[in-house]
Formats: C-alpha cells, sequence, structure tokens
C-alpha cells in the first residue's frame, strides 16, 4: 500500500474542490503529489469514480503569504488562479483548517497570479482581493488576427467579435489572473446549452491558452446572472474570476459605479464583486466545508 493522503473538500457557492496540504504528507509524498498532479487533478475530480469536484489545489508554505496554491483544473491542466479556491482557504484559515492560526481578521494568500489579501463576512464567508484587470493582448493572451475587432486593450477590456458553433458573438476580452471572454446577452442565459457552445468558444484560435467563457445578463433589480464555461473544466456551477471579469467589463460598457458591490447570481449561488476605485477586484461569498478523508497514493 502507497501513504495515504489527507485531503478536505470544499465549496464557495458550489464550485468545489479537493485540498492537500502537503505539510502533513511525507516529503517523498510531497513531491510525488506535485510531479503527478495533472493526472491526480483527472482521476480525483471525476464525479463517479473519483471523489468529485471542479479540481485539485495543492497547498504549500510561502515565504510570501500564510499559504501558496498551486491549483489544477478538473482536466489536469494548471490554473492560475482560482477566487472560489482562495476563498476557501481563506475561511478555512479562519476556522483553524490547513494548519493556520485561527481567528486572525486578515490572512494573505499566493497563487500563480500573485499575492492576496482575504478579509471576512457576517456570514461567515470570506472576500479576497482577486486583483488588477490586464488588458494587453499578450497578457490574455489574445491573438487579434482572429476577431474583429472594434477597440483594442489598453486601459479597458478588448471589445471583439468572433464566429464559433456557427454563431457570431460580441463579447470583451480581458485577463483577471485567467483569460475571460465576457459575452453580454439581452436576455437571460439560463436556456443556452453551454455543452455545446463551450467547447468552441473554450478553444477559438484567438486564445492560444484557451478562454473561460461568461454568458452574462444585467437584470433590472442591478442583479448580474451569469453563467460560465470554464477552461478545463466545462460549466461550473460559480466562476470566482469569472464574476469580476464580468463586473469589470460591465463597468466598462454600461458604466457600473465603483466602488459598489454588486451581486453576480450563477447556477451555484451568488458571489459578490467590489471593483475599488484603484482598479482591485475583491471577490466575496459563502464558504462550505463538505468533509475529509483520505486517498492511497
Amino acid at each position: 500500500m502507497g501513504e495515504r493522503i489527507p485531503f478536505s473538500k470544499w465549496h464557495g457557492a458550489s464550485n468545489d474542490y479537493l485540498f492537500v496540504e502537503l505539510a502533513r504528507v511525507s516529503t517523498a509524498a510531497a513531491a510525488e503529489l506535485i510531479a503527478r498532479a495533472p493526472e491526480l487533478a483527472r482521476r480525483l475530480s471525476a464525479r463517479h469514480t473519483g471523489i468529485g469536484g471542479d479540481g485539485m489545489v495543492l497547498l504549500e508554505r510561502d515565504a510570501a503569504a500564510d499559504l501558496r496554491l498551486l491549483m489544477f483544473n478538473s482536466d489536469g491542466s494548471r490554473g492560475g488562479v482560482c477566487g472560489n479556491a482562495l476563498r476557501c482557504v481563506g475561511a478555512g484559515s479562519r476556522r483553524g483548517a490547513f494548519g493556520a492560526a485561527p481567528g486572525r481578521d486578515s490572512y494573505t494568500l499566493a497563487s500563480d497570479a500573485g499575492v492576496h489579501a482575504v478579509r471576512f463576512d457576517a456570514d461567515h464567508g470570506a472576500t479576497v482581493a482577486i486583483g488588477h484587470p490586464r488588458f494587453e493582448a499578450k497578457d490574455i493572451p489574445l491573438d487579434p488576427t482572429h476577431v474583429r475587432v472594434f477597440r483594442a486593450g489598453g486601459d479597458a477590456p478588448w471589445e471583439i467579435a468572433l464566429e464559433a458553433a456557427g454563431e457570431a458573438w460580441e463579447g470583451l476580452a480581458l485577463s483577471i489572473g485567467n483569460p475571460h471572454l465576457v459575452l453580454p446577452l439581452v436576455h437571460s442565459p439560463a436556456d443556452l446549452d453551454l455543452d455545446e457552445l463551450g467547447p468552441p468558444l473554450e478553444s477559438h484560435p484567438a486564445f492560444p491558452q484557451r478562454i473561460n467563457a461568461s454568458f452574462v445578463h444585467l437584470g433590472e433589480d442591478g442583479v448580474i446572472e451569469q453563467r460560465t464555461f470554464e477552461r478545463g473544466a466545462g460549466e461550473t456551477a460559480a466562476c470566482g474570476s469569472g464574476a469580476c471579469a464580468a463586473v469589470i467589463a460591465l463597468t466598462h460598457l454600461l458604466d457600473l459605479p465603483r466602488g459598489e458591490t454588486h451581486r453576480v447570481r450563477m447556477p451555484g449561488g451568488e458571489l459578490r464583486v467590489t471593483l475599488a476605485d484603484d482598479g482591485v477586484a475583491w471577490l466575496g461569498g459563502p464558504v462550505e466545508r463538505v468533509f475529509a478523508g483520505e486517498f492511497e497514493l
């Protein structure tokens, strides 16, 4: 038998991940977990034959933050940043999980996109600073030769048109640690077939590292209704960085007020996004621990 690896499963608005603390396993097992992470993420994330989740997150100690998150999507690809995973680790740390000192007013967490501050809400959730959006083509990345360009980046999202799944789409492209294409709709996205529409948008030649495609509608009540097809995971119940991208895009397109908290309603629940005056996007919402267990390495 191999070494038994402890894990915990958490979700933020039904966006669920498996968390493995490298400090709780042997040095050899930690090295193997990192080396085999893409394979393990695919196997363990499987809903019917594994534990089930939208991906796997390895947690390691970091000199610049309380913890570093190494995030892998359910298809084994590496994720740059995951807003809901950051919120899960932040909320869990305050409760004494993940080897953190409990009860603090704030924590810092590192991802491939940088270092993120975490603060806390009255509903026992967590709000995390996702970061500043990026609009340069190389930072998204975006190859504009494959799209029609209405507005070229710079200090705001790219406004582009493209064809995918036999349809013409107009959207806004940006990065918030992950590449995002926000597709504003005049109607609710509830009836869209994302299994059909998502893959050709995700893998469109304009996006050399694939893209997260979000279909959004701003309702009369001011709530953003959103569904997101994530690169490497398919449609998820909620996408934290996608919610931030939607608010950034609609702030540019429809002049949503900065500094106010905007509600983003997704199939798994509601997230809260605030685009601060300094341009940093903050993501909040509920967090729950699902269960803990072990798997054999």
